[in-house]
């Protein structure tokens, strides 16, 4: 499983979208829930709580989908580079939920590192754009 953000850095997130953030039904109590399980989350502790739950069951699609769907996020993106991760990803180094701009706090996966980032995808593409050879 990939290494996932501490509940700190969701609290962090999510808190940053609070006002904008939509009322999301979810079963704060199952780590199986899904989408369409109805429990309303009031609180920015008890999102990142339940998120954080959720994820150690998850796949990395799955992740980045409830994300986006948690900060009413435009979707999820890729981030190329000219380096071979491995033959299901190929030279896709980063997921992102695109929340439209690139350095506001988002949710990321770093492909090759197989980790999870909380933070602006901008700030993870400086970074990175020597390693990965990021076009």
């Amino acid at each position: 499983m990939a290494n996932l953000p501490s509940k700190k850095s969701l609290v962090q997130m999510f808190k940053y979208y609070e006002r904008k953030a939509k009322p999301v039904e979810l079963d704060i109590a199952s780590a199986s829930a899904s989408k369409a399980d109805i429990v309303h989350i009031k609180t920015t502790d008890e999102r990142a709580t339940w998120l954080r739950h959720w994820m150690e069951t998850k796949k990395v699609d799955d992740i980045l989908d409830m994300a986006n769907d948690l900060l009413d996020g435009h979707g999820i993106e890729a981030i190329r580079g000219d380096y071979h991760v491995n033959n299901y990803y190929y030279d896709i180094v980063g997921l992102y939920v695109n929340m439209g701009d690139p350095y506001i706090p988002t949710l990321l996966y770093d492909t090759d590192r197989g980790k999870f980032y909380v933070g602006g995808y901008g700030d993870w593409v400086e970074a990175n754009t020597k390693r990965y050879g990021i076009f």
